[in-house]
């Protein structure tokens, strides 16, 4: 509101009803806005669909649940498979492999077949990761793919 005030420009608002989200709101604003891919969109429901109390504030003066799963597949317009996925693969696989798949370098799809590729050799070898192991889950590297 204050860089309206300072152009001397009247604030748009829209009024989205006292029962609905506004972060669900601002979610489908800003897929109709952008080109992100649907591995991307996983990704992103995924993430919000295992938000947690601590980690998402809370709003209006109570707390806003997370979504379920199946709601979070609809608002991000992908299938549920995938977004069950995606949350495997945020709880399994190396942060660098999750970024790839949210900057849209690699497919969700193929991020999964690093992150199995890389637990199948650790088991195959028997040890734990040694030092000079490449960098991934489980020694799977995403510029392996």
């Amino acid at each position: 509101m204050a860089a309206c005030d300072v152009l001397g420009v009247a604030p748009v608002t829209h009024d989205i009803g006292d029962d609905a989200d506004p972060s669900q709101y601002a979610t489908a604003l800003n897929l109709c806005r952008t080109h992100y891919t649907p591995s991307q969109r996983a990704m992103f429901a995924a993430r919000v669909a295992t938000a947690t109390r601590e980690t998402r504030p809370a709003m209006r003066g109570g707390e806003i649940s997370p979504p379920t799963l199946d709601a979070a597949s609809t608002a991000f317009a992908v299938d549920r498979t995938m977004v069950q996925n995606a949350k495997r693969l945020r709880r399994e696989a190396a942060p660098e492999v999750v970024q790839a798949v949210e900057r849209g370098d690699i497919t969700l799809h193929k991020a999964a077949q690093v992150a199995t590729r890389g637990a199948t050799a650790t088991r195959q070898r028997g040890t734990a990761r040694s030092d000079d192991a490449p960098p991934g889950p489980c020694g799977g590297r995403v510029d392996q793919v």
